[in-house]
């Protein structure tokens, strides 16, 4: 399967482009006047600070077009620039949501917060002529309905669209309205094709345990229904949400040729009113691929809920391998010419570095997924985008074993031991090690690609114990971005290597 990505490279030029306008804003009034003022080629960078608004930012509810457009937090620290509405569950006229898309093709959102709001904190009309959107580095909070919602239910369509290294979530229950919950995280309604949802993180897209009975009991954080082709779903972690990811939610209401590969889902232990991990509903050609799916027996009772599911009769040749899971693996009607092998159903957490924290990662004793998956020519990395296969021989599910992945690394280094945690990191993060004898230490910080990031210790110590708390805001060049990164240890020379996820 092809990706377009010739309209990524022309969202990112948006910045290099001949001409083109920057707006800087620091208050509302100055937000909302640059917004209505768009014109194709502008770039609006906004201050750190918190804007309350009373009007929904509309971008070019206009007859005419308009091309280029990117809104960007100024400073890169998405927490630092605030977009916020009445507050979810408080009905607003004039702002019903932070952000309304029409008429625009090449838009870009990255590095703010938007959310507390009646309905979405971004809605895009494809059927206004909206087409190739870009977001990037945002968090979404506490949306009155799906926080990120792409109307396609006429013509045009937006094709083209990506989702990148976004945190989404709830700070608690969603908003009840006495009958329903209608959310979900991303929800691509009424076609379009190409869009794209990777490196992001989910949580508690759910209902409160008062009201499981609900008409609606909360969507699938990635929700992609009633046609278009060519979706990818991609290294993204969902925890605790009812439900994980949707290709269509009914009997004709399907999407087809799409892949779902390297992703986390994960519920914890108790929560209650739970559904299906990956669900695949009229979507013929789709392919599920090489993910972890640890649900812990969450399910609503009754509901008969699987770790991933196939049903209706145009789910035709899919292709469901290399999934490592908890529970089963449920085709609701058959002959439906469906491939299903080399799936593991049998998982428990002690499988994983630390899975009440999250952190989906194999360990060494994991023996029944290491080393033992099909080879997948669409399959080429891991949700840590560490290529696979290491060894030359692929694992089960979305993380790809290296010898770093323990919850506590005893190093095959003589003399050297330890420990970093919490994990996944929010404000801080605690180094605690061991040298027997006097050593050479560097400790680095790597993105997932190999860039260094920062150096947080490069000293010929003595020997003993050692404990080190860094926190987050006190470290130069500390990544901005949730996703996962890397601790590379270096000691006398000799290397291990700690991977952990930054949720904050």
């Amino acid at each position: 399967m092809k990706y377009n990505i010739c309209f990524l490279l022309s969202i990112l030029c948006i910045h290099y482009i001949l001409n083109a306008d920057i707006i800087t804003v620091s208050d509302v009034y100055s937000l909302q006047s640059a917004i209505g003022e768009l014109k194709s080629n502008d770039t609006i960078l906004i201050e750190n600070g918190i804007y309350n608004i009373e009007n929904t930012l509309v971008i070019n509810n206009k007859t005419e077009k308009i091309f280029n457009v990117a809104i960007i937090g100024k400073s890169g620290k998405r927490d630092s620039v605030r977009i916020y509405s009445s507050g979810m569950g408080v009905y607003s006229e004039t702002a019903p949501h932070v952000f309304a898309v029409y008429n625009v093709e090449n838009l870009l959102f990255q590095d703010l917060t938007a959310g507390r709001t009646y309905w979405h904190p971004i809605t895009v009309q494809g059927n206004a002529g909206c087409d190739i959107v870009y977001f990037k580095n945002l968090h979404l909070i506490d949306a009155g309905e799906q926080f990120i919602k792409i109307n396609n239910k006429e013509e045009p369509k937006c094709d083209n669209g990506v989702v990148e290294g976004c945190l989404i979530e709830y700070t608690d229950y969603p908003y009840w309205d006495g009958d329903s919950y209608y959310t979900q995280g991303v929800d691509k309604i009424g076609g379009g094709d190409n869009w794209i949802v990777r490196d992001c993180i989910f949580k508690n897209i759910r209902p409160h345990p008062d009201h499981l009975d609900a008409a609606d009991g909360a969507g699938a954080p990635i929700t992609f229904w009633q046609g278009g082709t060519n979706n990818l779903i991609e290294r993204n972690t969902i925890i605790n949400c009812r439900k994980g990811i949707e290709l269509g939610i009914s009997d004709g209401t399907g999407v087809a040729n799409s892949i779902v590969r390297n992703n986390f889902i994960y519920r914890e232990q108790g929560m209650v009113g739970g559904d299906i991990g990956i669900s695949v509903n009229d979507s013929p050609d789709s392919k599920i691929y090489n993910n972890t799916v640890i649900l812990n027996n969450t399910f609503n009772p009754g509901s008969g809920a699987k770790a991933i599911e196939f049903r209706f009769k145009n789910s035709t040749n899919l292709e469901i391998k290399n999934n490592l899971c908890d529970g089963d693996i449920w085709e609701r009607v058959s002959e439906m010419n469906t491939e299903i092998s080399n799936n593991i159903y049998n998982v428990d957490e002690s499988w994983f570095v630390d899975a009440e924290n999250y952190d989906l990662h194999l360990i060494s004793t994991a023996l029944d997924a290491i080393d033992n998956g099909l080879t997948l020519n669409d399959v080429t990395d891991d949700i840590d985008k560490q290529a696979r296969p290491v060894n030359g021989l692929y694992d089960i599910g979305a993380d790809e074993f290296t010898s770093g992945e323990t919850s506590v690394l005893n190093s095959a280094i003589s003399n050297f031991s330890i420990s970093v945690y919490p994990n996944p990191v929010t404000e801080f993060f605690i180094i605690n090690y061991h040298l027997s004898i006097p050593s050479k230490v560097k400790i680095d910080i790597y993105n997932s690609i190999g860039n260094n990031i920062t150096t947080l210790c490069d000293a010929y110590q003595e020997a003993g114990n050692y404990y080190k708390k860094f926190s987050v805001g006190t470290i130069q060049s500390f990544p901005i971005q949730l996703g996962f990164y890397h601790f590379l240890f270096r000691v006398n020379g000799e290397c291990i290597l700690r991977k952990f996820i930054y949720v904050k």
